[in-house]
C-alpha cells in the first residue's frame, strides 16, 4: 500500500493513535515500577495521555451500559 503523504512527519502525525487499555501492563513492560521512574521516562506524556483517554472511554462505555439497563 502506498503512503498517503510523501512527508514522513505528516505521515506520523496523521497516523491513528494506538491506545493500551491496561496501563499497568503498559508501565510494567518497559520496567517502570514507580511514579518517580515514570516521570523520568521518555514517553511520560504519552503514557499519561493514554491513561486519560482510556479512562474517558471506559467511563462512557459504563455510562452507556447503565443507560441501556434502565430502559
Amino acid at each position: 500500500m502506498l503512503p498517503l503523504y510523501n512527508n514522513l512527519n505528516k505521515r506520523i502525525i496523521k497516523a491513528p493513535k494506538r491506545l493500551f487499555y491496561n496501563t499497568s501492563l503498559l508501565c510494567y513492560l518497559p520496567g517502570i515500577s514507580s511514579a518517580t521512574v515514570l516521570e523520568k521516562h521518555h514517553p511520560y506524556s504519552n503514557i499519561f495521555e493514554n491513561g486519560i483517554i482510556t479512562g474517558i472511554k471506559k467511563n462512557r462505555l459504563m455510562t452507556a451500559n447503565r443507560m441501556r439497563k434502565k430502559h
